[in-house]
């Protein structure tokens, strides 16, 4: 069956006349009493005999004259919407209400003597005495105006003041940040791309440019050419595998610089009083640890060490060695090739040993995440101590950074990063002499050549001075090519590590870029697969998770000689009830649980609650307002309410409390809170709806509707 809702439109009832008249003309003069404008006309509609069929049994005919004349013809019962004579007639009643709002009543209803619709048409047709009139619906609609205008009023400063609460605190909304959600995948969409066309371009010009530079090389300074192309190490991977290492090695040492920080505070913040025996114990194992074990006083754990190491070694492979190989005359006089070698011998034995020390460091960090992980499965969360708290949630996102299963071994380097030191280390043994000897040994053999045969010493002068004189030459035009060389090295250096920061640096926006983009698609995902009431959900966590909210986000108010503390945000949220009396005792009643949208019905059942507490909805004849704004349904039980969009006003929050004090003889305590839409944050009333377990009714922005 076809049925408008007219209030339900959210259209005011003043427009509802106008509505009406526009159906009504669409409907024949002769109504029938009972049935629904749209299906008046199977009403009308007569056979080739004048005569109407049963809607259920087409086969039967009648006059339409027998059309609510009280008496059943038709074995449905659908001759008679009107009168409540037919017990078959499994139909609702109609109700026109002029001046109301329309509804159905059921078939039975009818015809009782008692009017039901506002405008009695129930009883039009009825040969009882019709006993009880009740209002009228000009008086139901002045009712209800009067109740929609101070609603719309008391949720029109609600939501004003919600809205200056989200943006007071920057909370955006979530079809918001859907839509700059969606607006950055599509540009980041098109940034990756033309991204990976610049990187593309730039790694054919560096290929060109260091084969360039090789090629120059090998023929100007073959060892440095040695050095850099050398078949037993790849001096690029040695210093790759040190930023590798000494990357994971200060990652290493923060995290237990990091838990030995969380322990330390919680060793001097918490409340030792409390007596809570797993936070005791386990602070009392820390405190033993760090001060009596000399092994552990000895440990000196310092990522910026570190990361200084790692630029003295980078330096060493990068700087010192090419010095070394290019320009041996700007060595300092004590760098003789024994300092040199003794140098090359200690940095690999450095940097080994560095990396055997996490294996002192490791038994230490993994005695503190024992002892963190036991208070943080077994402390009492019933002493709300605020600095094993802390540490706690600190500890919480402490693993977020540091998983155990990543920090739960000694860092070990490879053979083959290990073979490559000494390889290089041989090799630098090998060239080190040859480097400081080269020009000192090729003179003196040169000068030695005019001393060798047959004592002819005028003839060996003449080739001594002639060798020299081409000696000269030849080093004066090596000088020349070199320094040329020298000049294209480095130009040509310069542009590849130019050009290796820039491809570095696309290849970084290239990798947070798409970083983002998966982040974004996860929230558009999660976003459009939440329907609206999750979407409610969302922003209002978000804004109840704010520091700095009104009352630092809790309400105080006394009911009933207990007064009640309601903190609501989602971390640290509880519920106290308070004796209200000097020295009273306090009860947790519980800890912030979770958030949820009550149903559409839960909503309407509790805003009738609503409407009666707070409006005199029955009048002093005993006239239940609510009654009619009930709309029946042909199945037994169900119902629904024509509030049109006033229910809608209160989103429906409720927030659940658990694991609050234990009853005596009873289940822990435990709560909801559910709210109305106001612009002032109240505390209406308390129940205990079962055992331990109590129902808040609160008033504020929270409370009010938010369109998304």
């Amino acid at each position: 069956m076809k049925t408008t809702n007219l209030l339900g439109t959210g259209l005011p009832l003043l427009l509802v006349n106008t509505i009406r008249a526009q159906i009504d003309s669409q409907v024949p003069e002769s109504k029938v009493i009972g049935v629904f404008p749209e299906d008046q006309h199977l009403y009308v509609e007569l056979n080739e005999h004048g005569k109407w069929n049963c809607l259920g049994d087409q086969s039967i005919e009648i006059l339409p004259s027998q059309i609510n004349d009280g008496i059943c013809d038709c074995p449905d019962g659908s001759d008679e919407p009107g009168t409540g004579s037919c017990t078959e007639n499994s139909s609702l009643f109609y109700c026109e209400n002029i001046g109301f709002i329309p509804r159905y009543i059921s078939n039975d209803k009818v015809g009782d003597g008692v009017c039901d619709c506002c405008d009695c048409s129930d009883e039009l047709l009825s040969s009882s005495h019709v006993s009880y009139t009740g209002s009228t619906c000009d008086e139901l609609n002045e009712i209800y105006n009067s109740i929609s205008s101070k609603e719309n009023a008391n949720y029109k400063s609600g939501i004003n003041k919600l809205k200056k609460l989200l943006d007071d605190n920057n909370v955006i909304s979530p079809l918001i940040e859907l839509n700059t959600s969606q607006s950055t995948i599509n540009q980041l969409l098109m940034d990756i791309p033309s991204h990976e066309r610049n990187l593309e371009l730039l790694d054919k010009k560096i290929i060109e440019q260091r084969q360039n530079y090789q090629d120059i090389l090998k023929k100007s300074n073959p060892i440095f050419y040695n050095y850099e192309n050398n078949k037993n190490f790849n001096i690029s991977l040695i210093k790759e595998d040190l930023i590798k290492y000494f990357n994971e090695l200060a990652k290493f040492d923060q995290s237990y610089k990091n838990l030995f920080e969380i322990l330390d505070e919680l060793s001097h913040s918490y409340s030792k009083s409390l007596n809570d025996k797993v936070v005791n114990e386990n602070v009392f194992k820390f405190i033993k640890i760090t001060r009596s074990n000399k092994d552990f006083q000895d440990l000196i754990v310092d990522p910026i060490n570190d990361k200084e190491l790692l630029s003295q070694m980078l330096d060493y492979y990068n700087l010192e060695i090419p010095q070394m190989i290019n320009s041996p005359d700007t060595l300092e006089k004590a760098h003789d090739a024994k300092y040199l070698k003794g140098k090359a011998n200690f940095v690999p034995i450095l940097i080994d040993s560095k990396f055997k020390y996490t294996s002192k460091v490791l038994p230490y960090l993994t005695k503190f995440r024992n002892i963190m992980e036991d208070i943080k499965d077994n402390y009492n969360v019933n002493f709300q101590d605020s600095g094993v708290i802390e540490a706690v949630d600190s500890y919480k996102k402490y693993l977020d950074l540091y998983p155990m299963e990543q920090f739960n071994k000694e860092i070990e380097l490879s053979n083959d990063f290990k073979d490559q030191l000494e390889n290089c280390k041989q090799f630098l043994y090998k060239v080190i002499p040859q480097i400081l000897n080269e020009g000192i040994i090729n003179e003196n053999e040169n000068m030695q050549s005019s001393f060798d045969s047959n004592g002819q010493i005028i003839y060996h002068l003449y080739y001594t001075v002639k060798n020299k004189i081409n000696w000269l030459f030849n080093k004066f035009n090596s000088g020349l090519t070199k320094s040329n060389d020298k000049f294209q090295l480095e130009k040509l250096s310069k542009e590849i590590t130019a050009n290796e920061l820039e491809i570095k640096e696309i290849e970084n926006q290239i990798n947070e870029k798409r970083i983002q983009l998966d982040r974004l698609r996860e929230i558009e995902s999660e976003l459009l697969n939440n329907d609206a009431d999750q979407l409610v959900l969302i922003e209002l966590n978000q804004l109840m998770s704010k520091e700095n909210l009104p009352n630092n986000n809790c309400i105080t108010s006394i009911v009933d000689n207990y007064k009640y503390e309601i903190c609501f945000n989602p971390q640290s949220g509880a519920i106290k009830q308070i004796e209200n009396k000097l020295h009273g005792n306090t009860v947790n009643i519980g800890y912030f649980s979770k958030l949820y949208i009550q149903d559409s019905m839960e909503r309407k059942e509790k805003f009738v609650n609503y409407l009666r507490l707070k409006y005199a909805t029955t009048n002093d004849n005993g006239n239940d307002f609510i009654h009619h704004l009930i709309n029946e349904s042909k199945i037994i039980g169900e119902q629904d309410y024509l509030f049109g969009s006033l229910d809608s006003l209160n989103n429906g929050l409720t927030i659940t409390y658990q694991s609050g004090d234990k009853c005596w003889n009873g289940p822990q305590r435990s709560a909801q809170v559910i709210f109305t839409c106001s612009d002032e944050f109240q505390l209406k009333s308390v129940q205990e709806t079962t055992k331990c377990h109590y129902v808040f009714d609160v008033t504020g922005p929270f409370g009010c509707k938010i369109d998304v």
